[in-house]
């Protein structure tokens, strides 16, 4: 069978939304990335895509390792794609 591995795993709730999202670090994928799943109440999991599938990609590194998620505000945010967009 196939073998997976899945470390820490980082947690966030959707803004106004009854949804979280588990981020997790695929670590026996080639190469390493990390996943995205869904779920409302802990039990039933969707999975939503991975790291490169998304508008973030690597860029200046191999393998991302385990990733952090924090809450910014819009004008932050936009500061940040101001600088690297």
């Amino acid at each position: 069978g196939v073998r997976r591995g899945h470390e820490a795993p980082n947690c966030w709730k959707r803004i106004g939304q009854d949804c979280w999202v588990v981020m997790h670090d695929n670590y026996r994928i080639k190469p390493h990335n990390f996943g995205f799943t869904e779920t409302r109440d802990f039990v039933h999991y969707t999975p939503i895509g991975n790291f490169d599938q998304g508008v973030m990609t690597r860029s200046n590194f191999s393998e991302q390792k385990h990733g952090a998620v924090i809450q910014i505000s819009k004008k932050e945010a936009r500061c940040l794609e101001k600088r690297w967009p």
